[in-house]
């Protein structure tokens, strides 16, 4: 199976409501271009998890038993993306939609321009 161009990791801890709006922002879109989306669920007590996987069926929801804090989460994440470009996001964060179409491009071929490792 080719790898998708594009992985999205969202990492949450007990914030429900921000993880599906930043989800919601990007699901669409991600989901008719091929991409691969991944929610690291912290062990939040919130139903994230859930709501998660009930909203967004294509996401892949993993859910930890314990708060990894954020570079755990984000390495538990990464250990499972296949993208050729991996973006994370903290359930906070909203990207404008007509932002998502250039993304996997400008970042192969920029790699200079963004944090991270090649």
């Amino acid at each position: 199976m080719k790898a998708p161009e594009l992985s999205v990791l969202v990492i949450s801890f007990n914030t429900r409501n921000l993880t599906l709006s930043c989800i919601e922002g990007f699901y669409d879109d991600a989901t008719a271009a091929g991409w691969e989306v991944i929610v690291v669920d912290n062990g939040s007590s919130d139903g994230t998890a859930d709501a998660v996987a009930d909203r967004f069926p294509a996401a892949r929801v993993v859910r930890s038993q314990r708060n990894l804090g954020y570079a755990g989460g984000s390495n538990l994440g990464l250990r499972m993306a296949r993208g050729e470009v991996i973006v994370l996001l903290n359930s906070d964060v909203f990207v404008p939609p007509q932002v998502w179409p250039f993304t996997p491009n400008t970042m192969a071929s920029s790699p200079q321009r963004f944090s991270g490792c090649s």
